[in-house]
Order: C-alpha cells, then structure tokens, then sequence
C-alpha cells in the first residue's frame, strides 16, 4: 500500500508529514485547512513523488495504473449537467479545487 507512511526514502516521509502535519506549513503557508484536504494530500503527494523514482519499490503498480483516472476528481459534461438543480450541484467546483490542490 502506498502512502504517507510507505513512502520511501525515510526523508520523503519526514519531509511531507512536517509540511502536512508537524510544522503545519499546509496551514500556515498556503491556507489550506480541513481533514479531508489533509487526507487527500497525505495521499497524492506520497504517490506523485514516488512516481518520479524510477527505481521505487511500487514501480511495477505505478506503470499498470498511468493511464487510469481518478473519477472522484473529474465528472464528465453529461455528468456535471445531472448535477444541475440538485443538492449537489457544486460537487463539480469541489472536485475541481481539490484536484488543483494537489
């Protein structure tokens, strides 16, 4: 399982876990506050560096799942039309921030 606490080498670790919880820099530096920004950076920061390592131990996964998508942060035309009217008519800008977040 890759994340904040698989991350290799030990320094990555250290380094995202003073910038996401010990030192606050998240917080402090770039206002971003909140459990579940916190909780999606803990978990695509580790993945984006790691995928830069071309000799990482989730090397073979990180090449089979390139090309796939996360469908929490994209909706489709079709789909962001069905959200329009409804209760969750601004889940699309949500998706949209968190996605330029990371």
């Amino acid at each position: 399982l890759l994340s904040l606490e698989t991350a290799q080498p030990p320094e990555l670790r250290k380094e995202l876990n003073d910038f996401l919880f010990d030192k606050q820099t998240l917080a402090k530096t770039f206002n971003v506050t909140g459990e579940d920004n916190t909780h999606l950076l803990s978990l695509a920061y580790p993945l984006i560096a790691m995928n830069r390592d071309p000799s990482c131990v989730f090397r073979d996964w990180l090449d089979l799942v390139q090309e796939e998508t996360l469908t929490v942060l994209e909706l489709t035309k079709r789909q962001r039309k069905v959200l329009k009217g409804t209760t969750v008519e601004g889940a699309y800008a949500e998706m949209v921030r968190n996605r330029d977040l990371i």
